[in-house]
Parts: C-alpha cells; structure tokens; sequence
C-alpha cells in the first residue's frame, strides 16, 4: 500500500485558533475482493471495515468495540470461535455487522439491540442461542 499526507489547515473562529490536522491521504492503493483501488484525498478515519473472507482465527477480539465510529463491521467466513464480546455494545454507530460463517458459540447478546442504527445483522452459520435482539 502507498500512501502520502495531505495537511489541511482549518481557521476556526470557535476554537479561536488555527489548527492543523491530517485529514486525508493524498493516495492510496486498496486491494479489495481480488480488485486494486487507486485512491485519491480519501479520509484517513475509517468507518468500515471487511476482514471477510481471511484465515483469521481465534475468539473475536474485545478490542473491536472500542471502535465506536465504525459503520461497517464485516468478519464473516473466518475462523473465529467463542462468544460475541459484550464489548460490541459499544458500536454506536454500526449499520452493518456481519459475523456469519464461523464457529460462534453462546448467547446472542441482548446489547445488541440498543445498537440503534443497525440495520443489517448477519449471525448466521454459527451455534448462537437465543433469539435476536430488538430494538429497545
């Protein structure tokens, strides 16, 4: 993957400074489902993220919800064994999240009905118990 910097130079009377942040990559390289992407000024915060489809293995990394602003989740058809981490409660603003096709195991968490922007939900092809969670 290449990649280079942009800074961007912002002039905000709230803040009653000028700040500069890193807000976008002048170019990036994605290889995406056997496809290469040549990316330009894209936004260097990610709001999705598709690790189907690896040799990932092992139980779901609590980790992942501490990821508040993702959007996209997708983890299907890896080899991820346990439960789902009551850490995923934490994704606030998840529209999509698909943990199908692995060995997921245990109650579906009721948290994850207070996920209020989930639209899509896939836990299929798993030995979860339970029903699925609904909006509260």
């Amino acid at each position: 993957m290449m990649a280079s910097t942009t800074k961007v130079q912002t002039d905000s009377s709230y803040l009653q400074s000028n700040v500069s942040f890193t807000y976008y990559q002048n170019f990036v390289t994605i290889n995406f489902k056997g496809l290469s992407y040549a990316l330009q000024y894209i936004l260097i915060t990610f709001t999705s993220i598709d690790f189907s489809n690896n040799a990932f293995h092992g139980e779901l990394p609590r980790e992942l919800g501490n990821l508040n602003a993702l959007v996209v989740l997708n983890l299907s058809h890896n080899s991820f064994w346990g439960h789902i981490p009551l850490s995923f409660r934490n994704l606030s603003q998840v529209e999509s999240l698909d943990l199908s096709c692995k060995a997921l195991t245990g109650k579906i968490p009721g948290e994850l009905g207070n996920l209020n922007f989930l639209s899509y939900l896939n836990l299929s092809f798993n030995k979860l118990t339970g029903m699925i969670p609904t909006s509260t």
